[in-house]
């Protein structure tokens, strides 16, 4: 089974476009953060991880009505890897998570330190077909 649970802090507005079959696809830059305290020093450490999310049709719709960047958010999806030609003709691969499920956290309007102005939206299941290789915008990565 390929399943990836993503609990984290958009790092930017989601950038929202349409594929040349006419699907919707939303990226989403996600930052995930654990914190623990060092054994040896005693120290507080916190390290960030950043992932590339995709969501697709409705789940691409719901993102760009009501995410913004420093959103929190749990994304439900799987770990997808592909590869493309970057405009200096090297060989790139990314890893994605395309979304299958999106839960918002918080109001609204919720950034960090703030509270929220509304009830949370419910969460969203969207009905994911990954896309055809010539839908994929490969020359602007991620």
């Amino acid at each position: 089974m390929n399943i990836c649970i993503l609990k984290g802090r958009l790092g930017a507005d989601p950038e929202l476009s349409m594929t040349n079959s006419g699907s919707q696809v939303a990226k989403l830059r996600l930052a995930t953060s654990r914190k623990w305290t060092d054994k040896a020093s005693g120290q507080r450490q916190e390290r960030t991880e950043w992932h590339k999310v995709i969501l697709w049709d409705r789940l691409a719709d719901i993102a760009n009505q009501y995410l913004s960047k420093g959103r929190e958010v749990l994304i439900t999806g799987e770990i997808q890897y592909r590869q493309y030609q970057d405009k200096d003709g090297r060989q790139v691969w990314v890893t994605e998570i395309h979304g299958r499920e999106l839960e918002l956290i918080g109001g609204r309007d919720t950034a960090p330190g703030t509270a929220p102005t509304q009830a949370p939206a419910p969460a969203a299941r969207g009905g994911y077909t990954p896309p055809a290789a010539s839908d994929i915008d490969d020359d602007i990565p991620f």
